[in-house]
């Protein structure tokens, strides 16, 4: 039996490009929703410790969002899955996500979501060094070298100060500025060696899966170390409930 015309054609409508609309909503619910998520993190870490946090955090999205689509009869992923699975965890949401909320009790959210916004530039430096990967054109490498000034211009009063010893009085805090640059290259790394790396076919099931591995991963870390210890349920403020539980939502 020949196929329709509509089958046929599948392949090639796949490759059109979505309205110019649809990808201004895009990147405008990205820049929101994700750019608000930075200071959620700053209020949830006001009464709840940074690691602890973030364990809870991904763990209870990962587990409702797997219920969710199990119910929906997405397939459970089988075990090569899960390789990608941790090696995305670990550096998405536990050095990525998780040294962020760490770098955001020295550093204001609105600095911090601006370092963040240079992921892209780590993505592309990143993706050229792999075999086989794309070399950046002179307006990226521009881009690059503005994006890196902009972060020397955020952190050389706190990095002067502290070379002298002293406080840094209305300045960027230089360590936590590392941190969060440090946080951006491993989310950049995760994300490039995702693309090698099998994942189930469901994207959001491949996205629950990182979050359960990156809840359990630092749950257990912070019960090694002790900083879970720190996590005192009753001293949490309701603000910090409230964050909580719309970085989990959202």
């Amino acid at each position: 039996m020949s196929s329709s015309p509509a089958a046929s054609s599948s392949p090639v409508a796949a490759d059109v490009p979505p309205p110019r609309i649809l990808l201004v909503a895009a990147f405008a619910a990205l820049y929101v929703i994700w750019g608000s998520t930075y200071f959620g993190i700053a209020v949830a870490i006001e009464t709840i410790p940074p690691f602890p946090m973030v364990g809870i955090r991904q763990l209870v999205a990962g587990v409702v969002l797997v219920a969710i689509l199990r119910a929906r009869g997405v397939a459970w992923p089988d075990r090569a899955h899960w390789t990608g699975a941790i090696v995305g965890g670990v550096l998405l949401l536990v050095l990525g996500n998780g040294l962020v909320a760490w770098a955001e009790q020295h550093i204001a959210s609105g600095v911090a979501s601006l370092v963040i916004a240079t992921t892209p530039l780590s993505i592309m430096t990143i993706a050229a060094l792999v075999p086989g990967g794309e070399r950046p054109t002179a307006r990226a490498v521009a881009g690059l070298l503005l994006g890196c000034a902009g972060l020397v211009v955020l952190a050389w009063p706190g990095a002067m100060a502290a070379l002298r010893g002293e406080a840094a009085h209305g300045g960027i805090d230089a360590f936590g500025l590392v941190v969060l640059v440090f946080a951006t290259i491993c989310w950049a790394t995760g994300t490039v060696l995702g693309r090698f790396l099998p994942r189930h076919a469901n994207a959001f099931m491949a996205s629950a899966q990182q979050m359960l591995v990156a809840g359990v991963v630092l749950l257990v870390t912070t019960m090694i170390t002790g900083d879970l210890g720190r996590l005192d349920l009753g001293a949490i403020s309701a603000r910090s409930w409230l964050a909580l539980g719309y970085l989990i939502a959202i």
